[in-house]
């Protein structure tokens, strides 16, 4: 019965048995690696683009005209590199990630005392003339800041938290004016950031303080009350900082406030 079939094969055929046997010791046995993944008929054009695009092998079995479609296992490299390319994306996040931060610092934050020579505490602004007079907002998006200093229109160009006549007189009748000063900055830890002051330019985003420290000045923060936080130093010469020692007290407040000075628009047009 053996010779029967092995006449009835096809030389083709006869070729697929001759290795069949040889590798397992069964003529009609699929390669026990492989993987069968069809039993259909198969046409020779369907077998020319199976076999331009997978390994595979095609055994017929006696009495029957179906060809078997074995598939040879492969090892699937795709799944370990994608595993790897996540892990290296993994730790490269875990080294980019911000430092925490002390506080959220979006939004607008007003003077309330200052301390030129760096007591620690300071004279608290006079709740006549300097309310609210001197002022900075942050943007975490930007990664920038707006400050804004008052200075009465009554009296000489006058921008120190110390001597400012901001608010003297009918509002409606002598506007206070505002000096604008615009700064990127950034936190190296969570409890300072680094400050580079800048020109703005129509278009330009703002200047990226890791590269150019020379010129970048660093301020501590510290909690002294809910939603009131001391800066030790500000920039030389901002609201009359010395850059060294000074220290002011800043509470968050209302945007609204801020718009007022008109500096948001200088800086981020």
């Amino acid at each position: 019965m053996a010779d029967i079939a092995q006449r009835d094969l096809s030389p083709t055929r006869r070729r697929v048995n001759h290795n069949l046997r040889s590798q397992h010791g069964s003529p009609w046995l699929p390669p026990q690696t492989g993987r069968v993944t069809a039993a259909a008929p198969t046409s020779r054009a369907v077998r020319k683009v199976l076999k331009r695009t997978h390994a595979v092998t095609y055994v017929s079995f006696p009495g029957s005209k179906r060809s078997t479609m074995v598939k040879s296992s492969r090892p699937n490299i795709r799944i370990p590199v994608l595993v790897l390319v996540a892990t290296l994306l993994a730790a490269c996040a875990e080294e980019d990630e911000a430092p925490a931060r002390l506080f959220d610092e979006n939004g607008t934050w007003s003077l309330q005392e200052f301390s030129p020579e760096g007591s620690g505490g300071g004279p608290t602004l006079n709740g006549t003339v300097r309310e609210n007079a001197f002022m900075v907002r942050f943007s975490e998006d930007l990664g920038a800041l707006a400050a804004a200093a008052c200075s009465s229109s009554l009296t000489n160009p006058d921008f120190s938290p110390s001597s400012s006549q901001c608010r003297l007189g009918d509002a409606s009748e002598n506007p206070p004016e505002w000096d604008c000063q615009c700064y990127s900055y950034y936190w190296p830890g969570e409890t300072s950031q680094t400050w580079l002051h800048y020109k703005p330019k129509s278009g330009s985003k703002p200047p990226d303080p890791h590269n150019d420290a020379d010129n970048s000045s660093t301020t501590s923060l510290t909690e002294v009350a809910p939603n009131t936080y001391r800066f030790s130093p500000l920039p030389n010469p901002l609201f009359d900082s010395d850059g060294e020692s000074s220290s002011f007290v800043f509470r968050h407040k209302a945007d609204t406030l801020f718009d007022e000075t008109g500096c948001w628009e200088h800086c981020f047009d």
